[in-house]
């Protein structure tokens, strides 16, 4: 190899470690557009232009300029157009009132992509004008009641993490409160897995007459429910419309019971459920291996879930009045058998009468 070779590719190798340092010293597009943080956890929104793999988002808090805890989690890939909202839990016991301060930097192992700091007062705050009463995330959704002291704007941001991932988020701008509490209602648009622990967060934002945000989060464990509506059942058979409950999928199945009046079980049947989420509703049907019998039935339809467990369960009364068998044919035959000499009888009785009226006129 001459030596005009090993120079042009020394040359563009050092361009290339110049073009990647330039990127990572800060003119790369990647854009922290959002810091929320108090002293129990903080949740970092950033974009981007471009595709990025295998970068790491570290944050850290500072008390009075010294540095009392730094998380960090690893994102696989940042694709444009499309905000990435990551959750850190500080774990310092420190929680002495006054100033802190969180450095957000979003790198990888050739340097910095982006970084920002934001400041927040733990302890003695001015007082906000709303406050967030009450927060009740579940399966479906989530609810939360926000009292105002005086009438203002407010965004209000709901998001659905799992671990340190932000799976959904609701954003809604320039709700206006006024002096009576204000209700709040979102229902998730994502689908939810069975069993697993999910953490709901509301962030209310209100920009007059000064900038602060409020944040209230709970956990809760998402479970798949449904509800049983719409019960039909006679000797033959028995129906229900189950509905869906939650935004986990229920995959389970839906039995049917029935006990005679002694209690012991005559009929028992299980039919496989339609795949069911929030907002969905399908008919169910059971026919009777055997016709019921006269008399009065109890019917239990139970809604069992992915895991055997009876998620709900619903009883209802059948009762089965005599059916109409050969007898009683027989009888209302012999019944028409002995009407008809009797209206025979007076039909001849008008026709001799309009007879002799006809022999009399002539």
């Amino acid at each position: 190899m001459g030596w005009k070779t090993k120079y042009s590719i020394f040359v563009t190798t050092v361009l290339l470690l110049l073009i990647i340092q330039g990127t990572a010293a800060g003119k790369s597009d990647v854009t922290i557009e959002e810091i929320y943080s108090d002293v129990q956890s903080c949740d970092v929104r950033i974009i981007s232009e471009s595709t990025y793999n295998n970068l790491t988002i570290e944050a850290s808090m500072l008390h009075e300029g010294e540095v009392i805890d730094t998380q960090s989690i690893d994102i696989n890939t940042l694709t444009p157009a499309s905000a990435l909202t990551r959750v850190f839990y500080w774990e310092t016991a420190i929680r002495d009132d006054g100033a802190y301060e969180v450095q957000v930097i979003v790198k990888n192992e050739n340097g910095v992509f982006a970084q920002q700091e934001k400041k927040f007062v733990h302890g003695h705050q001015i007082l906000p004008a709303i406050t967030i009463d009450s927060l009740t995330p579940t399966t479906i959704g989530i609810e939360a009641i926000i009292t105002p002291y005086k009438s203002t704007l407010v965004d209000v941001e709901y998001m659905l993490v799992e671990g340190n991932t932000v799976v959904d988020t609701i954003v809604e701008k320039a709700i206006p409160v006024h002096t009576q509490p204000l209700a709040l209602d979102k229902k998730w648009n994502v689908i939810l897995k069975n069993k697993h622990v999910y953490q709901g967060r509301l962030k209310v934002s209100i920009k007059d007459p000064y900038s602060i945000s409020l944040l209230k989060s709970r956990s809760f464990v998402a479970e798949e429910d449904v509800e049983i509506s719409d019960i039909y059942k006679d000797e033959i058979g028995a129906s229900a419309t189950i509905s869906g409950m939650s935004q986990v999928p229920f995959r389970g199945s839906i039995r049917f019971t029935v006990f005679d009046s002694n209690g012991k079980p005559v009929e028992n049947i299980v039919r496989k459920s339609p795949v069911l989420i929030a907002e969905d509703d399908e008919t169910v049907e059971a026919i009777w291996e055997n016709k019921l019998d006269r008399g009065e039935y109890t019917l239990l339809i139970e809604a069992i879930g992915e895991y055997g467990k009876v998620i709900i369960s619903k009883e209802s009364i059948i009762d089965v009045e005599k059916d109409i068998g050969p007898s009683t044919v027989n009888e209302e035959k012999e019944e028409q058998s002995n009407a008809t000499p009797a209206i025979g009888s007076l039909i001849s009785i008008v026709l001799i009468f309009l007879a002799y009226l006809a022999k009399t006129k002539y």
